[in-house]
């Protein structure tokens, strides 16, 4: 999942744990990093300066997903899943064969 939610008129933080949205916002020059988890990828960035109808338009272009409101919890969230990279697949399959030849 990707959330994002208002901090101050004018500013919002996008948190995900999706690698791939995270590449996303590096390549943009507006977000900023503003904290990361340590035993769990998670990355949160910060927009500033940005409309809220321009935040859920950006969010919905950067995950490619229907962008929903929680109004229980006042934030925006939109669904993605973490996907394996070749190299992340190739090192499962390793870790499998070494496993099965034991």
């Amino acid at each position: 999942m990707t959330y994002m939610w208002q901090t101050e008129p004018s500013v919002f933080r996008i948190q995900t744990g999706d690698p791939s949205i995270a590449r996303k916002l590096d390549r943009r020059m507006k977000p900023k990093l503003v904290g990361w988890g340590i035993n769990k990828y998670i990355v949160i960035y910060e927009l500033r300066s940005i409309r809220p109808d321009n935040a859920r338009r950006t969010l919905s272009l950067i995950t490619g997903q229907k962008v929903i409101f929680n109004a229980l919890k006042g934030e925006y969230e939109t669904k993605t899943h973490s996907h394996m990279t070749m190299t992340e697949t190739s090192e499962v399959g390793e870790l499998f064969e070494l496993a099965n030849n034991e």
